[in-house]
Order: C-alpha cells, then sequence, then structure tokens
C-alpha cells in the first residue's frame, strides 16, 4: 500500500506540484509530442539539454534521472551532480534490462535536485526539468528513431561548472556515471542466449557430419559386396560353359582324337552294271502306262 501512495506522490508532484518546463531538453527532442521517438536496449542516446529554465529558484546541483512515463515504477539514477547554468550533454548507452522495458516501454527524463543518499533515491517533490516522453525497446525489438538519427561517438564533456559533477563521457561513447545498484547490462542476456545458439548449432553439424560418413560407409560395403557378387557369378558361369564343351565332346567320341570319319566310309560300295562281280540284273517289271504290249502269239 505505501508503495502505490509513493507512486501517486510522484505522478501528482511531477505533473501538478512542481515547477516544469519541456523546452530546455533538446534531446529527447522538444519539438515533437510525447511518444514519438524510440531507442532500444543497448543503443546510446545523445542526451542534450541547455540551460534551466524551469522558473522558481534554480538548483545548484541536479541529478539526471529516468523514470517511467506514468506511474515512477522505475527510477534510474544515470548522471549525478549536474550544474545546469550552461548547455551539456551526455552521452548515455541504454543498460536498462529487457524484463525492465518489456513491462512498460514508456519513459522520461528527469533533472532534480541533488539527494546524497546511497543507494539513490528520487525525490519526487523537488523541483524539476523534464523531457518529452520516449520509447524504450527490447533489444531484439529495437526500432530505430523516426527523428533523431544514432550519433557517431565523439570525444565529449558535459559542459558545466561544477566542481562536484561525477558523469564524463569517452570517445567510445560510453558515459561514466552514477547508476543505481540495481541495474543489469542487456547486452550479457543477449551473450549468453548467442552462445546457446552457436552451441546448439555445432552439435546439429557434428551429428549430420556422423550420419554422412555412416552413410558413405554403408554405401561402400554394399558396392564391394555387389562387385564380388557379379565376379563369382562370371567364374561360374565359365566353369559351367566348360563343363558343358567337356560333355559334348566326349558324346562325339572320335571327333575327340582328331579322327574324321566321312559318310560315305560307313556305306557299302555302289553296284557297277557289266561288273564280272556284281552281275547285273534286271528286274521284271510293269509296262509303263500308256503303252502298247503285244500279247504273245497263242499256239
Amino acid at each position: 500500500m505505501g508503495l502505490a501512495v509513493r507512486r501517486v506522490l510522484v505522478v501528482l508532484g511531477a505533473l501538478l506540484l512542481v515547477p516544469r518546463t519541456l523546452a530546455q531538453f533538446l534531446v529527447p527532442n522538444q519539438d515533437v509530442e510525447d511518444l514519438t521517438e524510440k531507442w532500444a536496449v543497448g543503443q546510446t542516446i545523445n542526451i542534450a539539454w541547455e540551460g534551466w529554465a524551469a522558473g522558481g529558484e534554480q538548483p545548484k546541483n541536479c541529478d539526471l534521472w529516468i523514470t517511467t512515463f506514468r506511474d515512477g515504477a522505475i527510477e534510474e539514477r544515470i548522471l549525478a551532480n549536474v550544474d545546469l547554468e550552461s548547455p551539456g550533454n551526455f552521452d548515455w548507452k541504454v543498460n536498462l534490462t529487457s524484463a525492465q522495458v518489456s513491462k512498460d516501454p514508456q519513459f522520461v527524463l528527469r533533472f532534480v535536485e541533488h539527494v546524497d543518499s546511497n543507494p539513490p533515491e528520487y525525490p519526487p517533490t523537488s523541483p524539476m526539468m523534464g523531457s518529452r516522453g520516449f520509447y524504450i525497446y527490447p533489444a531484439a525489438a529495437s526500432t530505430s528513431s523516426s527523428s533523431t538519427p544514432t550519433p557517431t561517438p565523439t570525444t565529449s564533456s558535459i559542459s558545466t561548472s561544477s566542481a562536484f559533477t561525477t558523469g564524463t563521457t569517452t570517445s567510445s561513447g560510453t558515459a561514466a556515471a552514477t547508476t543505481s545498484s540495481s541495474e543489469t547490462s542487456a547486452p550479457e542476456d543477449a551473450d549468453s542466449s548467442t552462445g546457446s545458439g552457436s552451441s546448439s548449432t555445432t552439435g546439429n553439424k557434428t551429428k549430420k557430419k556422423k550420419k554422412s560418413n555412416t552413410a558413405a560407409i554403408a554405401g561402400g560395403v554394399v558396392g564391394g559386396l555387389v562387385v564380388l557378387a557379379a565376379i563369382l557369378g562370371g567364374v561360374l558361369a565359365l566353369l559351367r560353359r566348360a563343363k558343358q564343351k567337356k560333355k559334348a565332346a566326349a558324346a562325339y567320341g572320335p571327333h575327340e582324337k582328331g579322327v574324321t570319319i566321312y559318310a560315305h566310309e560307313m556305306e557299302t560300295p555302289a553296284v557297277e552294271l557289266g561288273s564280272s562281280d556284281y552281275p547285273a540284273m534286271e528286274l521284271q517289271g510293269s509296262t509303263p502306262a500308256g503303252h502298247y504290249a503285244p500279247k504273245p502269239a497263242s499256239r
């Protein structure tokens, strides 16, 4: 119950009870409507501002906070001890977690009076200077800003005169600033998920390689058996053919020894007419048809 009351006080203090201006933030762009610009976890936002002009008494030192746009469920200090008497900028790499932005992706930046506390505590009734509302999405669903391009990393510093300013920037665009201890870097989640995907991919490749090797070995064995069967079949066919030739040669007898016997040698020589050994004989036959044969004379 106490947490709900605190959130209500934050909203009322932000919208009604304290002086508030939008004109002093340059990034997020103050010339667009709320919830127009979009960023993602892991991207760098080049936050820029002019001097304080919220009205009333100006705080000497301010802290830069990011909170949810409506209920203050998330309150993270991203820069401490900033003097807003002069313009400045700060490259902030969005280090909210995907779980945080999945619940509510609508956020706003606020400069509020610096409070010495450990851990840092957001002062709900302090004078503040707020930005336009914007979206922050998880890294997997990153959406580029339609109005503000991703800034090119450059060497820069916060243009303030306060000796207590702790936020600085480097050439890589990463800000070294005071943040709450509950922040968790989203790229670590991405690295862990990438690692598991890589290991599963490697395992699949190993299984495929083993299957292909097994198939190649099986194919080689089957091919060898087919060739061996063909050779044995050819040898058996040659042996069968030689055996058949041997049987055929044995059936003809003399031909196996190379002796040639002609048909006329097996027959009786033809009878020659007029031979003394074989006198010619004429068999009595009938008169050929159509010829007249005279009858013998009667006695």
